[in-house]
């Protein structure tokens, strides 16, 4: 970025390289690429930086690797196979993500934006949250933090069913969001 900020007709590059693994295998590994885009842009938005003047770019490759490349003239993009990742689903309910209090949301690691991605291509699944508290009290605080973060990224609330569940055992509050696919009758 120090870079790109030095010039002001360049433009740098965010090339992540990587391949989704099958719908079936539907687990960290699978969402990698998207994590690290994630962070890339979390990053980027928390500093004084012209963020048009960066491009993330998805690409296709069998290893995950990130390549960072500066265009010092705007009209010349470095050359790349640019690719549309993999939005599979399995036919069973996962847990999408989960986190503690503020990490469910729009702007960090627990991805609301990539969650929004795979409902988009996938019309009939939901999402489910699950809220865990000591008490039944916490549950509506919550569930009204999370539809104001669901509302950032303009997912449909219809698209959504919130829960909540009683546990003594962990940090609160703790949710876990489910992607839900549209069941086989």
């Amino acid at each position: 970025m120090e870079e790109v900020s030095k010039n002001p007709n360049s433009i740098g590059y965010i090339i992540i390289n990587w391949r989704p693994k099958s719908a079936n295998e539907f687990n960290f590994g699978r969402l990698a690429g998207f994590r690290y885009e994630d962070i890339i842009s979390v990053h980027l938005r928390d500093k004084v930086f012209d963020q048009n003047r960066i491009k993330i770019i998805r690409s296709d490759s069998d290893k995950l690797k990130i390549d960072f490349l500066i265009s010092s003239d705007k009209s010349i993009e470095p050359s790349y196979l640019k690719t549309n990742w993999d939005l599979s689903i399995p036919q069973k309910a996962i847990i999408f993500d989960e986190g503690y209090g503020s990490q469910l949301c729009a702007e960090t690691y627990f991805n609301l934006k990539v969650f929004s991605e795979f409902l988009t291509a996938h019309p009939n699944a939901r999402g489910h949250i699950v809220s865990y508290a000591d008490s039944i009290k916490d549950f509506p605080k919550e569930k009204e933090r999370i539809i104001s973060e669901i509302n950032k990224v303009g997912i449909p609330l219809n698209r959504f069913r919130f829960f909540f569940r009683k546990d003594n055992s962990t940090i609160y509050p703790y949710s876990k969001l489910w992607l839900v696919p549209k069941r086989k009758k």
